[in-house]
């Protein structure tokens, strides 16, 4: 077995997919200057392995095989669903996000000036392109604003679509924000003719950025959720229980 040679550059990332029981796992190493193999699974699922220069690339498989155990408790304990707005470690090449119900795996790029910096999707990876250097609240707030301005523009399409349902109780077309929240979808201000969505609602199937839409529009009509505003919800969106239900799964 040859050992992985140390790299020019201070550290150097590796994406490796093994097979491991009958499945295939995809990790990512980094060789940097440290004594032991070590490993971590994060809590968007990603496994983390950190190796010394000179240990072989066969030898970090092996190390990961060994851990199957540690790995599977790890995938256990993370969500069905990686909501990368909300991880608290610094985004990275090989981490996951979802956009649109998809899941792409980001890519990090480096870039000479700050109108360079964008997202774009490309077959199934998310490029990230920052300037280097850059600091790890910088590229999430890259992300985070480019998610923002799909958010909005995808929900002002539905927006104009409810509102010709709901011209009586709001006959003027509702201001609509974006934030990040962490505890609703959506929220609706009859009084002031504001909709207010979450961000987050992006990396949902279109399906149930739709649902939301329609939900918080019929707020102009029922300020509860009695028999009443459901009994209008079903009539303008049928399919809202299977929304409903893969909204809990987030």
């Amino acid at each position: 077995m040859q050992p992985f040679p140390k790299p020019y550059k201070k550290s150097m990332k590796v994406t490796r997919e093994l097979a491991l029981d009958g499945g295939r796992i995809t990790y990512l190493v980094t060789f940097k200057d440290m004594k032991n193999l070590r490993m971590k699974v994060k809590d968007n699922g990603t496994i983390a392995v950190s190796a010394p220069y000179g240990v072989s690339i066969e030898d970090v498989d092996d190390f990961v095989i060994s851990h199957k155990d540690f790995i599977e408790r790890g995938l256990r304990k993370t969500d069905s669903h990686h909501d990368i707005l909300l991880q608290k470690e610094p985004i990275q090449s090989g981490d996951s996000a979802y956009f649109l119900g998809n899941l792409y795996t980001i890519k990090l790029h480096h870039v000479a000036h700050y109108n360079q910096e964008e997202v774009v999707i490309m077959g199934d990876e998310m490029l990230i392109f920052v300037r280097e250097k850059s600091s790890s609240a910088h590229v999430k707030k890259v992300l985070s604003d480019w998610y923002r301005e799909k958010a909005y523009s995808i929900i002002r399409q539905y927006a104009k679509k409810a509102h010709q349902s709901f011209l009586e109780e709001q006959p003027r077309f509702p201001e609509i924000s974006m934030r990040t929240m962490t505890s609703r979808w959506g929220s609706c201000q009859p009084a002031r003719g504001r909709l207010t969505f979450n961000t987050r609602l992006i990396q949902l199937e279109r399906f149930c950025v739709e649902y939301v839409v329609w939900h918080e529009f019929t707020h102009f009509a029922h300020g509860n959720h009695g028999k009443g505003f459901y009994q209008r919800l079903s009539y303008h969106y049928p399919m809202y229980k299977e929304a409903e239900r893969k909204l809990k799964e987030w």
